[in-house]
Formats: structure tokens, C-alpha cells, sequence
């Protein structure tokens, strides 16, 4: 490509200046090449909080960066790999408020879980008003991202076997996932208004929640 030769030299630029990023900073950067818009873009995924349930105590669970979580009406048990917890339809980890960086950055949310119950509409997790991924009452999975609203209902999310969940959403376009496979990818017509400067990070759901291991 005449466009791809000509711009070569900036090309390379940028993609050494995110490999010297992801190895002074410790983080992943992701280059996202379009060929028909002719862009490459580079995102830095920078981790803002985790949390694993080894050492729940409490009601609390350690994580890094300063962030506990506390687990209200879920309880420890085997998971998918190590620990998981099992929720009740009212049950909640609360992550506090949680900061993103800038409004171009995108959100990704993924997990694993084994539903134990259906028939009603259930929040795997949400991040303040924008941004939040569940299951409708007849299985289908379901997200919402700002305005975008992304499910499939011709997908339903087995009981009892354990399943992967994703959303990801890279500041263009926005892809729900069920075991690494897209159900569902819409493209956002201009900024998304799911972002916010802080906002409550919960797992589950105070009413209408999770029923079963995440």
C-alpha cells in the first residue's frame, strides 16, 4: 500500500515508543490496525484495581492498588481457577469508586461463571450508570455500553456449566462475548456516555443480581 509505504518511519516510530511504554511502564499496549480507515492506534490497558478471594476475611477481600472489596451475601468457594464467590440474587462485591484515566479510554470486563438459576433478569456487574453486563431472564446474555446496547437473544448461557463472559469496549466499537466467541459488536457513532472520572465498581447486584459462581 503506497499510503502504508509513505508513512512507514511514523509507523515504526509509534510502535517503538509502545514497546518502550509497555516495558517501562509494566503494562500491555494493543496496536489496532484499520485498513480501511488507514489508522493505527495504540491503547495502554493500565490496571486501576483487582481482586482475588484467597484471603477473604471478614467480608473483605485484598487486591492491589489500594482497593479492598467488600462482599455482602456471597460466600467463598471452588471456582473456575482458585477461589470464586457464590452469589445470591441480592448478593455484591462492592469495589468502591473507581478511577479511569482519561474519556478516551475503553472498558473491558470478562469472567467466569457458573449460573445456577434462571428465569430473571440478572447483573453480572456494573461501573457507576453507563457501563454493565448480565443475563436476560431467557438466558440471553446482554451489555450496554453508553448508548450502545449489545445481546443476542438466539444465545443462551447453559445452567451449571461454566461459561466465559466478556465485554470490551476500545473507545469505537464494542463486542460482547460468550467463550471467546462475539454475539454481539456495535460501533459507536461518537463518544460513549458511560464515562465518568470515578464510579461505583460492583460484582452482582443489590436487586436483580448474579445467582451463581463467579
Amino acid at each position: 500500500d503506497i499510503h502504508l509505504r509513505a508513512a512507514a518511519g511514523e509507523i515504526t516510530a509509534l510502535l517503538r515508543g509502545a514497546r518502550a511504554a509497555a516495558i517501562t511502564e509494566r503494562i500491555p499496549v494493543q496496536c489496532v490496525v484499520n485498513t480501511r480507515e488507514r489508522t493505527l492506534r495504540l491503547l495502554a490497558h493500565r490496571q486501576v484495581a483487582m481482586w482475588h478471594f484467597e484471603d477473604l476475611q471478614n467480608g473483605e477481600t485484598g487486591g492491589g492498588y489500594g482497593r479492598k472489596g467488600m462482599v455482602i451475601r456471597a460466600v467463598r468457594t471452588e471456582g473456575k481457577f482458585g477461589m470464586g464467590l457464590r452469589f445470591s440474587s441480592t448478593g455484591t462485591l462492592n469495589g468502591g469508586d473507581i478511577p479511569l484515566f482519561d474519556e478516551t479510554q475503553g472498558i473491558a470486563f470478562s469472567c467466569w461463571i457458573f449460573l445456577e438459576a434462571d428465569g430473571t433478569d440478572q447483573i453480572l456487574c456494573s461501573y457507576g450508570k453507563g457501563f454493565a453486563v448480565g443475563i436476560r431472564r431467557d438466558g440471553s446474555p446482554i451489555a450496554r455500553v453508553g448508548g450502545l446496547e449489545l445481546s443476542d437473544r438466539g444465545v443462551t448461557i447453559p445452567l451449571r456449566q461454566w461459561v466465559q463472559v466478556a465485554c470490551i469496549f476500545d473507545g469505537s466499537e464494542a463486542q460482547l462475548t460468550v467463550n471467546k466467541l462475539t454475539v454481539a459488536r456495535r460501533r459507536s457513532a461518537g463518544r460513549e456516555s458511560w464515562y465518568q472520572r470515578e464510579a461505583l465498581f460492583t460484582l452482582g447486584a443489590a436487586s436483580h443480581g448474579f445467582v451463581g459462581i463467579m
